[in-house]
């Protein structure tokens, strides 16, 4: 009986300096949360993010891109949460999907992995800012995805929808 006494103080000790050396927790909030990003003049882009724990989250994100490359992005991301504090957090993430160019009817995969920092500057911690850097592939499937040649080609991994460095500015709302 001892032994167990003894065991149920340490492993409560234990547990209390576990819990107030992460006095912050993501889940005493919503685990919805809803962000918009913008290029300059180029696409729009919507995400759903659900958090599973306070470390982990899936999203589904959809894209849409006008200008020289014009066409459709869906993806699922993953990402894992890092320095959990009231004012911002660290992040890893990868990304699969597929586009498709509307204006060349083909279609593409979408594979990328980087990382990124969400920023909250208010108390409440609703609103915020994420942004992120990385890389990604886009092979085409099927059909042509840019100009055919002649054109000028090469925008869409340059600045297009495919293009190979990711770069985000996001603003969203955490529900």
């Amino acid at each position: 009986m001892k032994t167990f006494l003894l065991f149920l103080f340490f492993t409560t000790v234990i547990y209390a300096q576990e819990i107030s050396s992460n006095a912050y927790n993501y889940q005493s909030k919503s685990p919805f949360s809803l962000d918009f990003s913008t290029g300059i003049f180029n696409k729009f882009r919507f995400r759903v993010e659900y958090r599973f724990r306070n470390n982990f989250s899936l999203s589904y994100s959809h894209a849409n891109y006008y200008a020289a490359n014009p066409g459709q992005q869906y993806f699922l991301e993953g990402k894992r949460y890092f320095n959990h504090n009231p004012k911002s957090e660290l992040f890893v993430y990868a990304k699969i999907g597929q586009g498709v160019s509307t204006s060349y009817n083909g279609r593409y995969g979408v594979f990328g992995v980087g990382f990124g920092q969400r920023v909250y500057p208010t108390k409440k911690q609703s609103f915020f800012f994420q942004f992120n850097q990385g890389i990604k592939m886009c092979p085409t499937f099927s059909g042509d995805i840019e100009a055919p040649s002649g054109g000028f080609r090469g925008l869409f991994y340059l600045v297009g929808p495919g293009s190979i460095v990711d770069l985000n500015i996001n603003i969203g709302w955490r529900f």
